[in-house]
């Protein structure tokens, strides 16, 4: 990515997404396209009539996608941070240099495992019960 101006993602020779590294990064288009171009949590939730979407991560604003629907939404690491909001219990914690990458099994829903990206000063350790906040305007709608 650091040397285009422009990606596409294939996935089974079938064009999945495509455009500037930045958008396709940002906000792919499909599921496929975000685990392809990065981490992600992904996790399944349902449109309401007020067109946000409320899934086990929190209700996000789902602007253009009918009521009463089935979506995923993705989540990138790096727009996870302490905070209040979603209870989490560390599953594992990875020392990478400039951050730490924290796996969270949430409280509510153990099953889904939140991906954080942390600051390397951050007090967090295996097993310990914390709090994470999820930036609501870097959640992805994805298609399927």
């Amino acid at each position: 990515m650091a040397l285009a101006d422009h990606v596409v993602v294939m996935n089974h020779g079938r064009i999945e997404d495509q455009g500037p590294p930045e958008r396709v990064y940002g906000t792919p288009a499909t599921r496929f396209t975000a685990t392809f171009m990065g981490e992600s949590t992904i996790v399944e939730g349902r449109v309401d009539d007020s067109g946000r979407v409320k899934t086990p991560l929190g209700t996000f604003k789902a602007e253009g996608c009918p009521p009463n629907t089935a979506i995923h939404v993705a989540v990138r690491p790096e727009h996870v941070a302490l905070g209040p909001g979603i209870d989490a219990i560390v599953k594992d914690v990875v020392y990478q240099g400039s951050f730490k990458r924290v796996t969270a099994a949430l409280v509510a829903a153990p099953e889904i495992a939140l991906l954080a990206r942390l600051p390397v000063n951050a007090p967090v350790k295996a097993d310990a019960r914390l709090s994470l906040a999820i930036d609501p305007e870097h959640v992805i709608l994805l298609k399927d």
